[in-house]
């Protein structure tokens, strides 16, 4: 050991970006060590965060904190004396950990929340997180799936999400990284006057097909 310094509760996790230590430390929250002399490590901030920090990663300027009282919090490190909280949102669970720098580069951040799994979360905007959509996580990241057939009338009714433009948005996000290709099929007429709004939607389905590199059938009785 050339260097250490003492904090004011328990070092959870550590995560360093360029001259700076930024530490979880429990019930204290997110610390700043200037790490530039390793022999003198010193204090230079501080945030407090209610609950207990758990984890941090560091990407750019700034860096995502878990903790027991929300699944991720991003934190702004362009001035490292004065981190400010720029973006949250709220965890199933009790966060624990969250992927490391090269995920979070990516634009995810994937936290274990406890008893609720893995939370995936869009970190595109740090001003305001997003948890992806969690059926359609499960469906496009499980291992080994690189296909998948969508058998609907096309008419989105139910759950989380339920515009047409939304879920191709979100799919769209949760499937940028897998490409897993959807086949999309669409069962039922649409009546001889046009489409009515209880009629099936074969134009949503092809463009989910066409989004996901699949193909799209319509199945008419």
């Amino acid at each position: 050991m050339v260097g250490s310094v003492t904090l004011p509760d328990i070092a959870m996790d550590v995560a360093v970006s360029g001259n700076h230590a930024f530490v979880a430390d429990r019930d204290s929250g997110l610390i700043v060590v200037d790490v530039s002399n390793a022999t003198s490590p010193t204090i230079v901030g501080r945030l407090s965060i209610p609950g207990s920090t758990n984890a941090v990663a560091a990407a750019g300027i700034y860096v995502y904190v878990t903790h027991s009282n929300w699944a991720l919090q991003i934190i702004d490190i362009s001035d490292p004396a004065m981190p400010v909280i720029v973006g949250s949102l709220p965890g199933a669970g009790i966060a624990v950990a969250v992927s490391d720098s090269q995920a979070v580069s990516d634009s995810l951040a994937f936290v274990a929340n406890g008893n609720a799994g893995v939370q995936v979360i869009d970190i595109s905007n740090p001003l305001n997180p997003v948890a992806l959509d969690k059926k359609a996580n499960y469906a496009t990241s499980t291992n080994g799936v690189d296909t998948m057939f969508l058998m609907t009338d096309g008419k989105p009714n139910t759950g989380r999400i339920d515009k047409v433009e939304d879920i191709l948005a979100e799919l769209k996000k949760v499937n940028r990284l897998r490409k897993v290709t959807i086949h999309t099929i669409c069962v039922g007429d649409i009546p001889p006057g046009g489409p009515t709004p209880d009629s099936p939607d074969p134009v949503f389905l092809r463009k989910i097909a066409d989004q996901n590199n699949g193909e799209f059938v319509h199945i008419r009785k």
